[in-house]
């Protein structure tokens, strides 16, 4: 669940006045990216075990 709300940081992430570097960037659209799969997979672990 802790990924869930690193995610809902993204808004105050966004809104620093402080330009990231590309490279600060690209880490966490990396992070982001592999939060998006975990929540993927915990969805489609829910959907199957909701069917049985």
């Amino acid at each position: 669940m802790s990924r869930f709300f690193n995610i809902i940081n993204i808004k105050e992430f966004i809104s620093k006045k402080n330009m990231a570097t590309n490279e600060e960037l690209e880490k966490r659209i990396e992070t982001l990216e592999k939060e998006v799969q975990h929540l993927k997979a915990v969805l489609q672990y829910q959907m199957r075990n909701k069917k049985k």
